[in-house]
């Protein structure tokens, strides 16, 4: 990824890391991300450790060790590619008109992009060709969690049917060739999605999960902060804290930092030095960071999660709250939802 400026290369490696290999965009905050800036600060570890408990889930090669939960316990087995899926409807996808598609390009020295149509002749255009259609789409489509073969078969269904059953001319699905790959991705990355999606909850069946011991329990280490970042809470475990999103998360920090049951407290970070909940997938989305996570003068933990009143009856929100609620039953310790900025959800719990 190469730009003018540092924070546009990163943009653009965490675009490839998006469009090219199925990252989803809190991912690709997570690990691309600028921590040499002048204003960037990590902090050591808190003392006493800062531990909260995960997921432990079988080893898929000894069924006898059991192993915090990762990506990789999602898809154990290969998912297969639903031919059906592979037929684009007219609402879904239609060609635009085959143009020439030829245009000589020239950049001005002030960085200027000029784009110049050159005609070309009925006759001079490049005759269309199903097999080299077929090749370049599946090229374009390819991944490493797909067999080559399922993806030569799913193609071909899918241009059989824009050809047969829709009559579509070829020369127009090869003009459009781009435009059609983009839709047979789109098409691919759901039922992906929905594949690991269905992995995961199948993974984390409450039959199939464990809660870990203090030897396995995630560690609070490094912790990143900025300039930004408020220096005047009392018992957050460290002595910064991470900015935060709006105003209702700040109004959490202060209800956790003046509560008499709350020892000490953490404003989560994303990436690797956070606390994450494997989530069933959505958007691209596999793990859930809790915004707080509290420690309680009882040795018990209380994850926080502050949401906009708009934001609390999405399908994300009901998918964090069954598996911060499911990890709070399991771990014996709690979990509460603080909507709006409403804090009094805070106090109940405590109470």
């Amino acid at each position: 990824a190469v730009a003018p400026a540092f924070d546009d290369a990163l943009a653009a490696l965490r675009g490839c890391l998006i469009d090219g290999l199925g990252f989803g965009t809190e991912e690709s905050f997570a690990l691309v991300r600028s921590v040499d800036r002048p204003d960037a600060a990590w902090q050591a570890e808190p003392t006493p450790p800062f531990l909260v408990p995960v997921f432990l889930v079988r080893d898929p090669l000894n069924p006898q060790r059991w192993e915090p939960f990762r990506d990789t316990h999602r898809l154990a087995n290969d998912w297969p590619l639903e031919i059906q899926a592979a037929q684009l409807s007219p609402g879904e996808y239609h060609p635009g008109a085959a143009g020439p598609g030829i245009a000589e390009l020239d950049l001005d020295a002030d960085g200027t992009w000029n784009a110049v149509e050159i005609s070309v002749a009925e006759g001079e255009r490049p005759p269309a060709r199903r097999p080299a259609l077929s090749a370049w789409l599946e090229r374009r489509l390819w991944a490493d969690d797909i067999r080559p073969d399922e993806l030569t078969g799913w193609v071909a269904h899918g241009l059989n049917h824009l050809l047969g059953a829709r009559a579509l001319p070829l020369i127009d699905l090869d003009h459009d060739r781009w435009r059609l790959a983009a839709m047979l991705r789109e098409r691919i990355d759901h039922l992906r999605e929905q594949a690991v999606r269905f992995a995961t909850q199948r993974a984390l069946a409450l039959d199939q999960v464990q809660a870990s011991d203090a030897h396995t329990h995630f560690r609070f280490t490094s912790y990143p902060t900025d300039g930004t970042s408020d220096h005047n809470f009392c018992h957050h475990a460290y002595a910064l804290v991470a900015p935060f999103d709006s105003a209702e998360e700040r109004r959490v920090a202060a209800a956790l930092d003046c509560h008499p049951r709350v020892k000490r407290w953490v404003r989560n970070p994303t990436g690797a030095h956070g606390f994450a909940l494997p989530r069933a997938p959505l958007d691209g989305n596999r793990w859930f960071y809790p915004d707080f996570i509290a420690e309680l003068t009882n040795g018990q933990l209380l994850i926080v999660e502050a949401k906009g009143a708009h934001l609390a009856g999405t399908v994300d929100t009901r998918d964090k709250i069954d598996i911060a609620t499911q990890w709070a039953e399991l771990t014996g310790n709690g979990f509460v939802l603080v909507i709006a900025g409403d804090v009094t959800a805070i106090e109940q719990v405590l109470a």
